[in-house]
């Protein structure tokens, strides 16, 4: 089943920032800040004005320089940076963000507008506006099944919504968190955007050693707190049995319905007694809370194997010089309102290319908290890309001006792609020809300039399939193109449209012959006849 759900972009956003620095900061108090308080104050944001720098350097090694791809990836994204000028959330589902990618060869400027239906995208150098659909858009065959997933999907996240899950969830992640060994609480003041904010500086430093001990006393630390972790198993309960219930009752989401006959049989007796435990809420949280329970042990025991085993390549990545440090900056409401990242990797073993580390640094300010703000729309109008199924990179690149800086780092990588990915051989398949009176299924002749091969030997060589209906054939190729050939017919019907063979196809005995030429090249192959030879070859590129 295929399922585009509608996305949010601050849904995933906040979550990703909520859990980076839960992670780097810990939950206890310290120094008058409630680190409890101050991560869950993010979840309360509705709508703000900021902006944001990320930065990416490498640092080389000494003793070995690198070479290759890593050379050109040094060379094109060292020092990289993306501005991230003007952000205007307006709402959860409503935003704008103004900003440059910044790399060695100069700044693309962009522009991006997020709502709830749909994501646009303009940077310099496209002469059409990105658009991404979100919800059932095309991006995929969408059938009843599709519009019954979106449509559960859509109730749900609406109850989610409805019933404040968030919070609770964050809760049951920042109260079982532990603090890392360095970190420190200052009051002060803090010039953000403009303006002196008297706030609570933190600082901390995680090193890459000692994140597995963390996640492990993290995860020991959830499965003890049984009351908080069967508390939201139950607000989730809430929120999907009852947009579920409906659905799964009339066996419409899974593959075997649930007749009157069936539930005589073993597969109804085990759907109707999985329908009856699930509608019993108490039942169902406690199956679901000891599963997920379980399946924490057994995540404990393969984090504390990592932790322990020698020579495996998480612990060469999370070694002591590997390190996340943060400066966060909180007003007297708790509002995380500034902060400044430094994240740094660095391999201590095997072959790196070169790259004795990455280091990514990650600036933010915000102001104008859950006051009224406006973002910027985008009007695309008619002059736009949208992305979906039938779209591709390549046709996204016709819309890019080559002069352009775009245009350039565009072809830049595909002149590198061609470089070093090895162009394959081709396949070349040959058909001896025969006289029309000696031909079988194997070999083709000519009449008339025009050549005949057999369907059934066609398609087998060029990975096609044949449906026969009397004197109708229907050939399906590889990339779902449909083509119909009628005995007699010099026309052939292609995705619903008439073309000329220059042949018609007959039959000798039981087999079909067709015009060569025109049904291999709509195959994807290159046709050729080698007279000297007596055969017809055809090329196509594996």
């Amino acid at each position: 089943m295929n399922e585009i759900k509608r996305q949010h972009v601050w849904r995933y956003g906040k979550w990703l920032l909520l859990v980076l620095l839960a992670a780097v900061v810990g939950c206890q108090s310290l120094g008058g800040l409630d680190l409890n308080k101050a991560l869950l104050s993010g979840l309360d944001t509705n709508s703000m004005q900021g902006s944001a720098v990320v930065s990416l350097h490498f640092k080389t090694d000494p003793n070995k320089q690198p070479d290759g791809n890593a050379k050109a990836m040094i060379e094109l994204l060292n020092d990289a940076k993306l501005e991230l000028k003007q952000i205007k959330m307006e709402s959860k589902e409503r935003m704008s963000v103004s900003g440059q990618l910044t790399l060695a060869k100069g700044s693309i400027p962009f522009r991006l507008f997020a709502a709830a239906d749909r994501m646009l995208l303009q940077v310099e150098g496209a002469s059409e506006t990105i658009e991404f659909p979100f919800g059932l858009n095309g991006m995929v065959p969408v059938d009843d099944a599709d519009r019954m997933a979106n449509d559960v999907a859509q109730k749900i996240a609406a109850k989610y919504k409805e019933k404040g899950i968030d919070k609770t969830f964050a809760s049951l992640i920042v109260n079982n968190l532990p603090n890392p060994k360095s970190i420190a609480v200052t009051s002060g003041t803090e010039t953000i955007h403009n303006e002196q904010v008297s706030v609570y500086k933190l600082e901390t430093t995680l090193k890459g050693n000692e994140l597995l001990p963390l996640l492990k006393t993290f995860i020991r630390n959830l499965t003890k707190d049984d009351q908080a972790f069967k508390q939201l198993v139950g607000q989730l309960y809430d929120v999907v049995w009852p947009v579920v219930e409906p659905y799964v009752k009339d066996g419409a989401l899974y593959d075997l319905p649930i007749s009157p006959a069936d539930r005589y049989g073993m597969v109804g007796g085990v759907m109707e007694s999985i329908v009856d435990a699930a509608s019993d809420k108490e039942l169902a949280v406690d199956i679901v809370h000891t599963f997920l329970k379980q399946a924490l042990f057994y995540a404990l025991i393969a984090i504390d194997s990592l932790d322990k085993a020698e020579g495996n390549p998480v612990k060469d990545v999370l070694g002591d010089k590997t390190y996340v440090k943060s400066k966060l900056y909180f007003d007297r409401e708790l509002a995380l309102r500034k902060s400044d990242t430094e994240i740094s990797v660095s391999p201590q073993s095997g072959d790196t290319d070169g790259i004795a580390a990455v280091v990514l640094n990650v600036q933010t300010e915000n102001w104008d908290r859950n006051k009224p703000v406006k973002a910027d729309a985008i009007e695309a109008g008619a002059n736009r890309f949208i992305v979906d199924r039938d779209s591709s990179f390549y046709d996204w690149a016709q819309t890019v001006n080559p002069n352009s800086l775009l245009g350039q780092l565009l072809e830049d990588e595909l002149n590198q792609y061609s470089a070093t990915t090895p162009v394959p051989e081709p396949a070349i398949f040959t058909i001896p020809v025969v006289p029309a009176e000696s031909a079988n299924a194997e070999s083709a002749y000519i009449e008339e300039g025009v050549g005949y091969a057999p369907l059934d030997l066609l398609a087998a060589l060029m990975e096609a399939d044949v449906d026969y209906d009397g004197e109708t054939a229907t050939i399906v190729t590889a990339w779902d193109t449909v083509i119909e050939l009628k005995v007699g017919s010099e026309d052939a019907v292609i995705d619903g449209e008439a073309y000329e063979m220059g042949g018609a196809p007959r039959l000798h005995g039981d087999a079909w012959f067709v015009p060569c030429r025109f049904v291999a090249e709509e195959l994807g192959g290159f046709v050729s006849y080698d007279a000297e030879r007596e055969r017809i070859e055809i090329e196509m590129i594996e």
